[in-house]
């Protein structure tokens, strides 16, 4: 059975009936008064199949360089996600220099030496860790 709503429906009722006697008597012979007096009849729709997609996920792109030195290009290292995500940044100490937890995650080096920098990203889904050359 296929039902495309139209947007005037009140109640949607999924569930499983086994007996087709049961649900022609439910659609056929139930009412409602409402406060006048007047008499409707009531209207179900029934849906014994249900299905549901997952969306594909995408996989992020991270980059793994980015040069803040006002040329206009490459000047923040961003990275977006379908879901809200922490995003650590670690120098070559192992200090923590950055710690986002955002869609977008935008770091742009401000008081950072040129050098490599280490990022663990944690989501629902999955967990990325790599390595960012900052270049000046």
């Amino acid at each position: 059975m296929e039902y495309l709503a139209n947007g005037t429906e009140n109640y949607a009722i999924i569930g499983s009936f086994s007996d087709s006697l049961k649900l022609q008597f439910l659609t056929q012979n139930l009412q409602i008064c409402d406060t006048t007096g007047r008499i409707y009849p009531v209207v179900y729709f029934f849906i014994d199949d249900v299905s549901i997609l997952e969306m594909q996920y995408v996989e992020p792109k991270i980059p793994n360089v980015f040069s803040p030195n006002n040329d206009g290009v490459n000047e923040a290292w961003i990275v977006e996600f379908e879901e809200e995500v922490q995003c650590i940044i670690y120098n070559r100490w192992g200090n923590i220099i950055y710690n986002q937890k955002d869609k977008k995650i935008i770091w742009n080096g401000n008081d950072n030496c040129d050098g490599i920098y280490y990022y663990i990203i944690n989501s629902n889904r999955y967990n990325y860790k790599g390595f960012i050359q900052l270049l000046r």
